[in-house]
């Protein structure tokens, strides 16, 4: 089933979705990137003029001495939908979170309409550097007690929509 987008001309053709629920802990410090686990998606294109909306939110918390996070979106294993490179920046494809709050978990969130241009089968994942260490799904103090910190899904949805 298909569904046209009203007066464009276009049709969001299939619609996949990962959503992570458990947390993880990231201490890979920037140029190396890890996967976030659990948030990767596989498409089979309709079309080499399809185009991809990925959109993403990674909840992630830091520890008392801060730390900067760093998250990119990835289609077969290439890093995509990035800012330009200057100098010695690292760059992602959403914000970076860099805070010293330790009950806090911040939204790392954004979209990229992507154009692979294929009929082969497409691999999108979200990746994350911390040069300390960060949380994904909680904050750094994760304290158990209902009145303190939360937990927070993070995921990935891809919509692919017909060319034009």
């Amino acid at each position: 089933m298909s569904v046209s987008l009203y007066g464009s001309g276009q049709t969001i053709l299939q619609v996949v979705s990962a959503t992570k629920t458990d947390t993880q802990t990231i201490s890979s410090a920037p140029p190396t990137f890890v996967d976030v686990t659990s948030l990767s998606v596989t498409l089979t294109p309709f079309s080499t003029t399809s185009k991809f909306l990925c959109i993403w939110t990674v909840n992630v918390g830091n520890g008392a001495d801060g730390g900067t996070a760093h998250v990119r979106l990835n289609r077969n294993g290439t890093a995509i939908g990035l800012a330009d490179a200057a100098d010695l920046r690292t760059t992602g494809s959403s914000a970076y979170i860099n805070t010293a709050i330790v009950g806090q978990v911040i939204p790392s969130s954004n979209s990229y309409l992507d154009s692979p241009a294929t009929t082969s089968s497409v691999t999108y994942k979200i990746t994350m550097s911390s040069n300390n260490t960060s949380y994904v799904n909680r904050s750094s103090r994760d304290n158990d007690a209902a009145a303190y910190d939360g937990r927070v899904p993070s995921s990935l949805t891809v919509l692919e929509i017909s060319g034009s």
